[in-house]
């Protein structure tokens, strides 16, 4: 009874994983590489664009998605805690 529970909070730790830091870093991923074409388009050696634009999309991201980002935590640590 209890490997079950134990596999069940694993796999829905896997699914928040999945579910909140996948996004974001695709996000950020999409961001960088976007930026990075700007400045090879435009010749911008400026080293500082590429961070505030990553700053920019995490912190955007975390604005945005911080609501169904705190469900899912909530939702597995509930049920990790023993509350179904």
């Amino acid at each position: 009874m209890l490997e079950g529970l134990v596999q069940d909070v694993i796999a829905d730790g896997m699914r928040v994983l999945f579910l909140v830091a996948a996004p974001l870093t695709a996000l950020v991923a999409l961001a960088a590489l976007l930026v990075s074409v700007l400045q090879t388009t435009m010749a911008l050696r400026d080293s500082v664009v590429p961070y505030v634009v990553r700053l920019s999309v995490c912190v955007a991201a975390a604005v945005f998605g911080a609501a169904s980002a705190r469900d899912t935590l909530v939702a597995l640590f509930s049920r990790a805690l023993g509350g179904q």
